[in-house]
């Protein structure tokens, strides 16, 4: 008796219209996942062992909160600045838009994966692009950007699904019908739209740790978070996981 063939199972996406529209995002080249190979796709596994800081993000990634990762990074020996230690706590500051509201559910959270990524893995970019998009969406939606400004979007836009979606971003470029911008004309200095990338990375960062350098004397005398209590986060983030 002949065996059917097993029905393989695809997951599909509608990112067609990704970035060009409010409803169109429900989270270039080469920026890593975890854990990952730098080879353009979002997420590659492999069998090679989690360094610290990978297994921090992975655990970003689960919801943890990120005093407790910052002090689960000090208890691992990893040494942060105080001002890398308030970009990755910090708050995530956006365009005032009432667009805001359609802002898709993943990417804050990708938004702090990103971070962590960017503090304890040493990625080589001051802000991630699943922030760039994040902080561009509601002006992009409340009027138009100039040239530079709408393309740095687009390429924000792309690698921030391309990673939550698992697709290859120059599978999305081909779907958006339109020539690909590639990561190293956005993060390294010489790239055409460098200059406008360095600015609003710049910006971010100096907003986010402002404030949260203001929220700093509260936090330190209502509550701060302990190495035991960092290890509480850390057994109630795996019991989570695997109940």
């Amino acid at each position: 008796m002949k065996r059917s063939p097993k029905k393989r199972l695809r997951r599909t996406s509608s990112s067609r219209a990704v970035a060009l529209s409010s409803t169109a995002l429900t989270p270039g080249h080469n920026l890593p996942a975890v854990p990952s190979r730098r080879d353009g796709a979002a997420l590659v596994v492999t069998r090679e062992r989690a360094t610290v800081p990978q297994i921090l993000s992975i655990l970003a990634a689960t919801g943890m909160r990120r005093d407790a990762i910052t002090a689960l990074a000090e208890w691992s020996d990893i040494r942060l600045s105080p001002d890398d230690r308030r970009f990755l706590e910090g708050p995530i500051i956006v365009h005032q838009s009432a667009w805001n509201s359609t802002l898709p559910t993943w990417v804050i959270p990708q938004v702090l994966v990103e971070r962590t990524q960017i503090v304890l893995e040493r990625l080589p970019f001051p802000v991630g692009p699943t922030e760039i998009m994040a902080v561009m969406y509601g002006a992009t939606m409340d009027n138009p950007l100039r040239s530079d400004a709408a393309d740095l979007y687009l390429w924000a836009s792309v690698n921030a699904a391309a990673r939550h979606f698992g697709h290859d971003p120059r599978a999305l470029w081909m779907k958006l019908d339109m020539a690909s911008i590639p990561s190293d004309q956005v993060v390294e200095r010489g790239g055409r739209y460098f200059e406008t990338y360095r600015a609003l990375a710049d910006e971010i960062r100096r907003k986010v740790i402002t404030a949260q350098r203001k929220r700093e004397p509260k936090q330190q005398t209502t509550s701060s978070t302990t190495k035991a209590g960092a290890l509480r986060e850390l057994l109630k983030t795996q019991y989570d996981l695997f109940r």
